[in-house]
């Protein structure tokens, strides 16, 4: 159980839920099997310290918050099949034990791959059958553990909704260092998540000057949250058909943490619309 968490977090959940019911209800009358990948399932709840406004007994201060794999199987209406993926064993037998005692009926739609989420993931999405089958994928990491290729095999499959909970406070801003000097590992890291290196020539600024000395070069970080937003936001578009306008900014005592986006893989523009409007609506918070 994870204590990473808080309002935030119970935002980005109840963002997923919402979505998932409502497609459902859009669905409901096609002959489709629905699948629900969930790429970063952890041990399936999360602790979240309560508001200094609820009364509560100290040893009850921290209280248990639902995750998202559970969320997803107390749904109204049940997925056809489940993925849960995650990197640690422990944590997913405890997932699988939590879940099949919740619901013990659909023991047999349930499916859990322990393994990194870079191979474990387009493995999943390779599996699906585009004529029969229409998933939901929710990536939640808690920093940035999912290369860029991850992303491409999730957008060349053409039946996929993606939500993303992209670190662009927690990770990319803070490894983005002022002064560009950065180790070399932060680096390689952002350009493997980024899926590309050209992102330093717009988050940075380069001049040239001459002095006494010769000619100096200055390099001044030019990118805020809103820039590495627009900037990934920009990047999704180039490996989706449609990603959602909006963006559901997550913050802590004032800190942007992640930004919660959405894009769908879908190329029937009637389905890339209804999703749209969904997601959008949704993620105006």
């Amino acid at each position: 159980m994870s204590e990473f968490g808080g309002a935030w977090s119970e935002k980005k959940l109840d963002c997923v839920s919402s979505y998932l019911e409502a497609y459902h209800t859009a669905l409901k009358n096609k002959d489709f099997q629905l699948v629900y990948i969930d790429a970063f399932c952890g041990d399936g709840a999360q602790k979240t310290r309560g508001g200094e406004d609820q009364v509560m007994l100290v040893e009850a201060a921290l209280e248990r918050m639902r995750g998202s794999a559970e969320r997803a199987v107390s749904l109204p209406t049940p997925f056809h099949r489940y993925h849960f993926i995650d990197k640690s064993k422990k944590s997913l037998a405890q997932l699988k034990e939590h879940l099949l005692g919740l619901k013990p009926e659909l023991a047999e739609r349930m499916h859990f791959h322990a393994g990194d989420v870079n191979v474990e993931l387009p493995k999943t999405i390779q599996s699906l059958n585009p004529k029969r089958e229409r998933a939901v994928v929710f990536a939640d990491p808690f920093g940035m553990q999912v290369d860029w290729e991850t992303i491409e095999a999730v957008a060349a499959c053409p039946i996929v909704d993606f939500w993303y909970l992209v670190p662009t406070g927690l990770a990319l801003n803070r490894m983005a260092t002022t002064s560009g000097n950065m180790p070399k590992s932060w680096g390689d890291r952002i350009d493997r998540f980024m899926g590309e290196k050209e992102w330093r020539e717009r988050w940075y600024r380069r001049t040239e000057s001459d002095d006494l000395f010769g000619r100096i070069e200055t390099v001044e970080k030019v990118a805020d949250i809103k820039l590495i937003e627009d900037d990934f936001q920009a990047r999704l578009g180039k490996a989706f058909p449609l990603v959602a306008k909006n963006r559901m900014r997550l913050t802590d005592q004032g800190r942007v943490l992640f930004t919660l986006m959405f894009a769908c893989s879908n190329p029937s523009p009637k389905a890339r619309g209804l999703a749209s409007n969904i997601a959008n609506h949704l993620l105006k918070g």
